[in-house]
């Protein structure tokens, strides 16, 4: 009898000793597994970092380039081009004048000079100028020809139907972003072969003009 106590204590022993091993692998393959979750945990923040500043930069970028775009935006197109052409057509007939438009490769006769070709391509020497200040003139079809330089962006003259002496040439031109109708009537020839421009007083010229200029997304 007391043998077989002795031999289920043994037993009972050995089964307790077995579990307590079992228990404490388990614990240390639980432990060995834990830091694997942290690094993909670290992994996935990384991850979600990084989405989110490229996220941030492409808005930022968005950002500038539709800010670009808008300060860059033309001041002269064809709508506003017609627009005035509409205009001066009324113009006419309040001054009872026939002005025509003209551009680069369709001139007008005034006095001698193909207007504008001989101006815009210095003809003979053929300089525009404000008084005695030669200016720099270039034909522009958005009126950005650069800094200082006077874009022109349309030609009206009456010149084809005109009396001699009484023929006018507007010079429609965009500076630096301020819109100014250049006129001349200038019939003879002057030193250094300027061609005299003044501003116009005309304050319907001005202001329709102006107001063409500083309208947006026509």
């Amino acid at each position: 009898m007391k043998k077989q106590v002795a031999g289920t204590l043994v037993l009972l022993a050995a089964l307790l000793a077995g579990c307590g091993k079992s228990a404490d692998q388990t614990d240390e393959t639980a432990s060995s597994k834990q830091p694997k979750t942290e690094v993909k945990d670290k992994q996935s923040s990384k991850s979600s970092a990084q989405a989110e500043s490229s996220s941030s930069a492409a808005s930022s970028s968005s950002a500038k380039e539709s800010s670009s775009a808008s300060q860059t935006q033309a001041m002269w197109n064809p709508s506003k081009a017609q627009q005035l052409k509409q205009f001066m057509g009324r113009f006419s007939q309040k001054m009872n004048q026939q002005y025509q438009a003209y551009q680069p490769g369709n001139n007008v006769n005034f006095y001698g000079l193909q207007i504008p070709d001989d101006v815009l391509n210095h003809k003979n020497g053929s300089q525009a100028s404000i008084g005695e200040r030669p200016i720099n003139v270039k034909w522009s079809t958005n009126g950005q020809a650069g800094d200082g330089v006077y874009s022109l962006v349309a030609v009206y003259s009456d010149a084809k139907d005109q009396s001699y002496g009484n023929q006018h040439v507007y010079f429609f031109t965009i500076v630096d972003g301020e819109p100014q109708v250049l006129i001349t009537m200038q019939n003879q020839g002057m030193p250094h072969n300027y061609l005299h421009f003044s501003e116009t007083k005309n304050q319907e010229l001005r202001q329709e003009f102006a107001q063409l200029v500083s309208e947006k997304d026509m």
